[in-house]
């Protein structure tokens, strides 16, 4: 089934191409019609696994050609093996790290300059901030810097465990269910760091939180490092028990910001160098266009460039970004962030229609909201003061002012108003996916 093919090669983008070929490439296909799917699982714990980390992304990404949900039927497996092979009752490993992603090779520009040198120099005597919190929103750098840290940490002789959330619940949830935690235990704390991406995966996982809330404490007590990597600041954290999001700021927290568009083109050009492969201008132009959002999307658009030139066996020349990046350019689209998703998460949670956003109305909660709208567009999109005076119909100097009314609220009022900023931003996020 072309839909179920297309599900897993994107669950191997985000998961790796191991854990998807093992969890998901493994479901036998039994049947299927243009509105369901009937998949066997080989085991109990297969079928587990699919419910807890699969079912929720199924629901909302597997659709037809029509863009009806196509409903996955999952049924266990009755055939028996030939022979009994033995299997390790619960197998911990931590993510890999990509070879490419090391201190030196993170663009830094100058808005991340000072937190790159911070993290640099605590690397270089671990403990000494405890914890370090990365916290930016995507494409900001935090996984590479993370993956970067743990390179760092191993060159200096240490082992330090990376993993994703997603990665440190699952392994929670398999010892939970095999009766296995004190294997969970022994593995995560023979470890000399702990390194945790997209901790606000954990939101709402009572479990595993419980459980990372007693490992971060064995980590800290015995003085290893713990690094860890969010979109907010800790205290914006939503859904994160407050004893852990108190934890996460005893250390050091560094922000970091997306790359500017002549950053963006800094770090094209030195992926070009690292990876001996020339871009003639009109590719290169091409990638800056149409990949923009972030320094990932366009530093994963190149490397696909790269792959199908070496598959096609063509020059760089030969390519036809066109066919070459079909599905990454729908992507592409279907995640690009506006001021329309902007102006619609804000009406959202300040519950004022978009449609006033956008009109000439001077209702107190109206003008609020737009005052939001205005900062975010510059925040998130970069977007010039003329060019959101453009879009809320207002001169240049009243752009600026409502967004230094903005900043002065965030600095001078309690914290409400964050609040309902990282409630907006994590709706523009989903609005995006």
């Amino acid at each position: 089934m072309r839909e179920w093919d297309q599900f897993v090669a994107k669950q191997a983008q985000e998961l790796g191409s191991d854990i998807a070929e093992k969890w998901l490439g493994s479901l036998k296909v039994l049947r299927f019609d243009a509105r369901n799917l009937y998949l066997e699982a080989r085991d109990v714990f297969h079928t587990a696994w699919f419910e807890e980390q699969m079912r929720y992304k199924v629901r909302k990404l597997l659709k037809n050609g029509n863009g009806k949900p196509i409903t996955v039927h999952l049924s266990l497996g009755t055939s028996k093996p030939a022979k009994k092979e033995y299997k390790p009752p619960l197998e911990l490993v931590s993510d890999a790290c990509d070879p490419h992603a090391t201190l030196d090779s993170f663009y830094q520009g100058k808005s991340n300059e000072a937190a790159l040198q911070l993290l640099a120099a605590a690397l270089q005597k671990p403990a000494t901030y405890n914890p370090l919190y990365l916290c930016g929103p995507t494409g900001s750098g935090k996984s590479h810097l993370l993956m970067a840290a743990t390179e760092a940490l191993r060159s200096q002789g240490l082992n330090p465990l990376f993993v994703r959330a997603e990665t440190l619940t699952f392994h929670v949830v398999a010892a939970i269910r095999s009766g296995l935690m004190r294997l969970f235990r022994d593995f995560y704390r023979s470890h000399d760091a702990l390194i945790v991406d997209d901790v606000q995966v954990l939101a709402q996982k009572t479990a595993t939180q419980e459980e990372f809330f007693h490992t971060f404490n064995a980590f800290h007590s015995a003085g290893k490092q713990i690094i860890l990597a969010g979109p907010c600041v800790p205290s914006q954290l939503e859904g994160i028990e407050p004893r852990l999001t108190s934890r996460f700021e005893w250390g050091l927290v560094l922000p970091l910001q997306t790359p500017t568009p002549a950053e963006l083109l800094q770090i094209l050009d030195q992926r070009q160098k690292l990876l001996d492969f020339s871009l003639p201008e009109n590719l290169r132009q091409f990638l800056l266009t149409h990949f923009s959002s972030s320094a990932k999307s366009l530093l994963r658009a190149f490397d696909s460039l790269v792959l199908y030139a070496h598959m096609q066996k063509k020059t760089p020349s030969q390519i036809d970004p066109l066919r070459a990046l079909t599905s990454l350019l729908e992507e592409e689209k279907r995640n690009l962030l506006t001021s329309d998703k902007i102006v619609y998460a804000v009406g959202r949670v300040l519950q004022v229609p978009s449609s006033e956003i956008f009109s000439k109305s001077q209702k107190k909660d109206v003008c609020f909201a737009r005052k939001i709208a205005m900062h975010l567009c510059r925040e998130m999109l970069k977007m010039p003061y003329t060019k959101i005076g453009k879009e809320f119909n207002r001169d240049h100097s009243s752009v600026i002012t409502n967004i230094r009314f903005v900043q002065k609220e965030l600095m001078d009022r309690d914290s409400s108003l964050k609040t309902q900023l990282g409630q907006i931003v994590r709706l523009t996020t989903l609005a995006k996916d």
